[in-house]
Order: structure tokens, then sequence, then C-alpha cells
């Protein structure tokens, strides 16, 4: 099974000394699944985001062997 898609996140951050401060985050990702056995699944995704008021994009990677009894 694959997936793949995007979101997007609306992050508000209220500092004290200054005004409310506001940034979009789209996050792109792809999901995988594969059974690999009568109980067994391996599973990963891969998430790539990035703030638009930022340069520096956030990757997370996830890794999953599942048994299911």
């Amino acid at each position: 099974m694959i997936n793949i898609g995007t979101n997007f996140n609306f992050y508000t951050y209220d500092y004290y000394p200054e005004p409310e401060v506001q940034d979009i985050a789209p996050i792109f990702y792809i999901k995988l699944k594969f059974p690999i056995g009568y109980h067994f699944s391996l599973s990963g995704s891969y998430e790539f985001e990035t703030i638009l008021e930022s340069s520096e994009p956030f990757h997370y990677l996830k890794l999953e062997i599942r048994y299911d009894f």
C-alpha cells in the first residue's frame, strides 16, 4: 500500500513582547506498507515540512516492523 499526500499546518505563536506571529507549514508525505509474512508487516514513512518564512526544512523518517497477533 502506498499513500502520497500533503497537508498544511497553521502555527500561531504568542510572544509577550511581540505581536502574534503566524506561520504556514506545508507538509508533503509518502507512506508505504508491505506485508512480509502472515503476522508481520514492514512500514515506513517520510515527511518533508517547511515553514514558508524560514529556510530550514524538517525531515522525518519513520521505519516500523509490526507483528500482529
